[in-house]
Parts: C-alpha cells; structure tokens; sequence
C-alpha cells in the first residue's frame, strides 16, 4: 500500500511553511495574549474574593490590656 503513493508535489511545501507561520502568529501572539489577560482577571478576583474585609462599617475591638 505505501509504494502507491505518489509523491508529494514541491509546491505543497511552501504552502504548509506558510499556513504553519500563520497559526503560531495567531496562537502564540494573538491567542496568548488574551490568555493570560483571563487568567489576570482570574488572579485578581481570587485575591480580592480572599481578603480579609477591614471596611464593615462596625467600629473596631480595642484590645483588652
């Protein structure tokens, strides 16, 4: 079966180099990018959501000496 195949023609080459250029410039410079925005975004809303709030409102407890 693999001696029946014909071979594959010298102007494929160029077009696979090229469609190959063209997706690591969108994953890698586009899609990476926004990535990590998200996981920015995802950071900063973890930390906020597991601080300790200081701002209720109530006066605060004097230690007792």
């Amino acid at each position: 079966m693999r001696g029946n195949r014909k071979p594959i023609p010298v102007y494929y080459w160029p077009l696979w180099m090229v469609t190959l250029g063209v997706a690591l410039i969108v994953f890698y410079g586009f899609l990476t990018p926004i990535w990590m925005l998200v996981r920015f975004v995802a950071w900063v809303s973890e930390r906020r959501l597991l601080r300790p709030r200081t701002d209720t409102g109530a006066p605060k407890k004097q230690a007792v000496r």
